[in-house]
């Protein structure tokens, strides 16, 4: 079975949201990336749009910046 990958649209969007959220709470990608346990290169992949982040490092997202779903997401924009 093949799995659909997310339109590059997408993925730029959410990196967009989540580098504006980090800058919002006045963290630099290091300490995100510290907070959530990733390597600050794939961090930066996710804010560019590169790569897509795992359910695992969304929800962790959530959690550090203490969001919900549609505000991490960008839904509510």
């Amino acid at each position: 079975m093949k799995v659909k990958a997310y339109p590059k649209k997408a993925l730029l969007h959410f990196g967009r949201n989540v580098a504006k959220l980090r800058r919002e709470h006045g963290w630099t990608q290091a300490i995100l990336a510290e907070k959530l346990d990733l390597n600050v290169r794939h961090l930066q992949k996710i804010e560019a749009g590169q790569v897509s982040p795992s359910f695992g490092s969304i929800h962790r997202m959530r959690s550090a910046f203490q969001v919900s779903w549609n505000v991490l997401m960008g839904a509510d924009e």
